[in-house]
C-alpha cells in the first residue's frame, strides 16, 4: 500500500500545474510576458497552497515567516524566510504552508 501511495504522489507531482492555477488565493500574477511571470505571493498564518511547479525563479521576501515546504518526493523542510532576503531557485515541484503566526509575502519572478 505504501508503494502505491508513493507512486500516486509522484505521478501527481509530475503533472503539477502552475501555482496561480491551483492556488489563486495565494498566487496572483502581476506581470507576464513571453520571458517571465511575476507573482505576488501571500500566505496568511496556517494557510497552505496545493502541490505545484515552478520554473527557475528568483524570490524577494516582503514579509517574513516560518514556512513548511513539502517536496514532490515527500521530503519536508522548515524555512525561516526573513524580510529583505532573496534567493534563486531551480525548477521545483512542491507545496508550501505558513506554519508561523504572521503573514508571509513574497514577490516571485519566474522564467518561462
Amino acid at each position: 500500500m505504501r508503494k502505491l501511495l508513493t507512486i500516486i504522489f509522484l505521478f501527481g507531482a509530475t503533472f503539477a500545474q502552475a501555482p496561480e492555477k491551483v492556488s489563486p488565493d495565494v498566487y496572483k500574477v502581476v506581470f507576464e510576458n513571453e520571458n517571465v511571470k511575476v507573482l505576488e505571493v501571500t500566505f496568511e498564518p496556517g494557510q497552505s497552497d496545493k502541490m505545484h511547479r515552478h520554473h527557475r525563479m528568483v524570490y524577494y521576501v516582503i514579509e517574513g515567516g516560518t514556512m513548511q515546504i513539502t517536496s514532490s518526493d515527500g521530503t519536508v523542510n522548515i524555512a525561516e524566510i526573513k524580510v529583505g532576503s532573496s534567493a534563486q531557485q531551480d525548477p521545483v515541484v512542491h507545496r508550501v504552508k505558513n506554519i508561523g503566526e504572521t503573514r508571509a509575502r513574497l514577490i516571485v519572478v519566474e522564467e518561462k
